[in-house]
């Protein structure tokens, strides 16, 4: 699903003209002060920030779409270049110009038809879980793989939960992250002004959040800084590439037993006895024959670089996998135009059936296989819009 996006919006005459206008006087719903643009925003008590960058002649948008366009992200689109259409004919509309279709093959052909330049773009992949008690289960198993393998990680929490994991968080080109999104939105509520605000939060209970960002530098290295690049295809592809590289433990013993014990060499079982002991073993991780003895003694479902004499019930190499990912949004909700709502049963809709049990402490709600999203609108003008070509 797309969420956070930097975005730039070539600016026409017309556009240039109505900002010379709001820079002497204001109008409902759109004012400039400086070099940023403010417009209404359409569920948030604040407004939209949009910067003009007047030596590029183009307007910056780095916002949260599915929160521009329908209130929240716990839902939403893979489809990169109607979101920023949309977001685009919005801002046109609180300005109080009509997003033409002449303007809108003004500013394609500024990028040679490939849509809007981007500057940032993040994009995220959930996972339904039977409950809120086994996602903060999944983020502690998280927390703990992440710390016992020594990448540069940092974990956020409240109340001795494990809420928010991340992954080269500094990074500039592609940082990662995992969080309890029920417990995001307790800190970032969701605006009374949403519909269906009930049913939503209902659904985000279970949804454990994987979270992947692109920075301008990567895209450019990589050809993807270009919306009409990222096609609903290519955001999966993205996505899943990034998960796999993750080597997610399944479930973790706390000890051998005697008959695996015998079955390693000195250095292997040397280290195993020193493990058991209480000894920390995490600070030698570099060393290469403690790096040979964890991957033999691993194949026992032990791990030796996390906390002495523990293990895991979690399974996150079952959990997180595509087939129970949901990478827009599920089954169980329905679009009308840029809103989600709760899908009523028919006898033919896709429905979510019965959480699956992977271990007896995980079980994930398998969703049906990804339906891709109608072309035919996204509110905003945009039914209208696309009815014209």
């Amino acid at each position: 699903m797309i969420d956070d996006v930097t975005f730039k919006i070539p600016v026409t005459k017309a556009m240039d003209n109505k900002l010379n206008v709001l820079r002497h006087s204001h109008q409902r719903g759109a004012s400039v002060h400086g070099n940023k643009l403010y417009v209404r925003h359409p569920y948030a008590n604040r407004n939209l920030k949009i910067w003009i960058d007047d030596k590029h002649d183009q307007l910056v948008v780095n916002e949260s779409l599915p929160k521009v366009l329908q209130g929240h992200n716990v839902v939403g689109s893979n489809r990169l270049h109607d979101l920023c259409l949309a977001v685009t004919v919005l801002i046109y509309d609180r300005v109080g110009l009509e997003f033409s279709r002449e303007e809108e093959q003004i500013i394609d052909r500024r990028n040679d038809g490939l849509g809007f330049r981007l500057g940032k773009l993040d994009c995220t992949i959930s996972w339904l879980l039977a409950s809120q008690e086994q996602v903060c289960d999944c983020m502690a198993a998280i927390f703990d793989h992440v710390r016992a393998v020594g990448r540069d990680w940092s974990a956020y929490g409240r109340d001795n939960i494990v809420e928010t994991v991340y992954h080269r968080q500094h990074s500039t080109r592609v940082p990662e992250k995992f969080y309890n999104k029920y417990r995001d939105l307790l800190a970032h509520p969701i605006p009374d002004s949403v519909p269906h605000k009930a049913d939503i939060l209902k659904l985000a209970e279970g949804l454990f959040r994987a979270e992947f960002r692109w920075f301008g530098k990567e895209l450019v290295d990589r050809g993807l800084q270009f919306t009409k690049v990222w096609t609903s295809g290519k955001v999966r592809e993205e996505i899943e590439c990034r998960v796999g590289a993750f080597d997610f433990p399944g479930v973790l013993k706390t000890h051998l037993e005697p008959t695996e014990l015998d079955g390693l060499n000195l250095c292997s079982s040397t280290f195993y006895r020193i493990w058991r002991k209480g000894v920390d073993l995490k600070p030698y991780r570099k060393y290469t024959p403690l790096q040979r003895a964890r991957t033999a003694i691993r194949q026992h479902q032990v791990d030796i670089w996390r906390q002495p004499r523990t293990g895991s019930e979690v399974s996150i190499k079952d959990a997180l996998t595509a087939c129970h990912a949901i990478f827009s949004y599920p089954p169980s909700m329905r679009r009308i135009g840029a809103v989600f709502v709760p899908d009523e049963p028919t006898a033919n809709s896709c429905r979510l059936v019965q959480p699956v049990s992977l271990t007896p402490v995980l079980t994930v709600g398998r969703v049906l296989p990804y339906r891709e999203m109608s072309d035919s609108l996204y509110g905003y003008k945009l039914a209208t819009l696309h009815s014209r070509r």
